[in-house]
């Protein structure tokens, strides 16, 4: 996601990027930033499957889970 946000930015910066480039770009920084939530989610669940009750409550008290 790093990456494709880098490569947008750069492209912003060049007066002369086509409009469909920028397009391109800014579908595959949402679909990165997508898979990255999907990702997070999946990661999330199999942590709660290791967790005791009190743990998962002090992380969503904590804002690290939901």
């Amino acid at each position: 996601m790093d990456k494709t946000g880098s490569e947008l930015r750069e492209l912003l910066r060049d007066d002369s990027a086509a409009a469909d480039q920028i397009k391109a770009k800014l579908a595959a920084l949402r679909a990165a930033k997508q898979k990255a939530a999907q990702d997070l989610a999946t990661a999330r669940q199999s942590l709660r499957q290791l967790m005791t009750l009190r743990q998962e409550a002090l992380l969503v008290l904590n804002g690290l889970f939901d």
